[in-house]
């Protein structure tokens, strides 16, 4: 059902946006939802490697499911460095997320 709304069947970043609320799963107590603001999407798919098949997040070789967490840290570089491969621009991007570097980027994966 999703599938048809992807940018690209390949794991990709499709957008930016602010976390709001967070709240806990009343069936699961160990996951969370969270509230989605100023949803900004990409005008293009950002694959997750670049052309040389590098990630552009850094991946610690401790963590073995680091795509299975939607919340993840990146710094400000490589944010921009994603956000580069798009039409938008970071200043843009953080005047609508409001306080500086405040957005996260939503990217989609492939499960078999």
């Amino acid at each position: 059902m999703y599938r048809e709304k992807r940018l690209t069947i390949k794991p990709h970043y499709f957008g930016v946006a602010k976390i709001g609320t967070v709240s806990v799963d009343d069936k699961n107590p160990k996951r969370y939802f969270a509230q989605i603001l100023n949803f900004i999407p990409f005008n293009k798919p950002v694959l997750i490697k670049d052309k040389v098949g590098n990630y552009y997040e850094h991946i610690p070789e401790s963590i073995k499911k680091y795509w299975y967490d939607g919340d993840r840290t990146i710094n400000k570089s490589i944010f921009s460095n994603i956000v580069s491969l798009t039409k938008l621009k970071i200043e843009e991007l953080t005047a609508v997320l409001h306080q500086g570097f405040a957005g996260f980027l939503m990217c989609y994966l492939q499960y078999s």
